[in-house]
């Protein structure tokens, strides 16, 4: 069962149910993230970017730094998905400079990526849209960086994907060949 099939939502919906007998609004996160990848997965951008939403709306409200990393982190995902750059791009830097290394490489783990190596990948493609490419090959080499170091090896093919992107669109298909090599 893979992240867009029907099943996988019917699954994220009945645990949604569950978790919600409990009344603990923060333990939702994990279902909410997993019905966000499903929905952004099939290409339903607003059911995503209101999920988003959502998750960010808990974290805050809960006041918990992690979940409120989490919670830039998909909000910034949904909003570039969505085009809206500047948006993304705020949520983006806001996950970066929150990011500890010692609190939160365990994401990789409970969301299936590390968020300084999404954050950084995503934000490298925005601020390459936005004009900024130098700046945008500094940040993808620290997402790259990062996603080695901690030998995820989902974060480290999202980084590789997401900075070879910008590569080719900056015409260096050198760089791209390398990338897709070790991607």
């Amino acid at each position: 069962v893979g992240f867009a099939d029907p099943r996988t939502r019917e699954i994220y919906e009945r645990a949604q149910v569950l978790s919600g007998v409990l009344g603990d609004a923060p333990s939702l996160i994990p279902i909410l993230f997993g019905l966000w990848i499903h929905h952004g997965a099939r290409g339903e951008l607003t059911r995503n970017q209101e999920l988003a939403q959502e998750i960010l709306g808990i974290a805050t409200a809960a006041k918990d730094a992690d979940l409120l990393l989490e919670g830039s982190l998909v909000v910034g995902c949904s909003s570039f998905h969505m085009g809206e750059l500047a948006n993304c791009r705020q949520h983006f830097e806001q996950v970066l400079e929150d990011y500890r290394a010692d609190d939160h490489q365990h994401h990789a783990y409970v969301f299936g990526q590390d968020p300084l190596a999404a954050g950084g990948a995503y934000l490298s493609s925005a601020l390459w849209c936005h004009g900024e490419a130098a700046h945008a090959f500094t940040i993808a080499e620290k997402a790259i960086e990062q996603a080695r170091a901690i030998e995820h090896p989902y974060s480290l093919a999202l980084a590789l994907i997401f900075v070879a992107r910008a590569y080719q669109m900056n015409g260096d298909p050198e760089t791209v060949a390398k990338l897709a090599g070790e991607a």
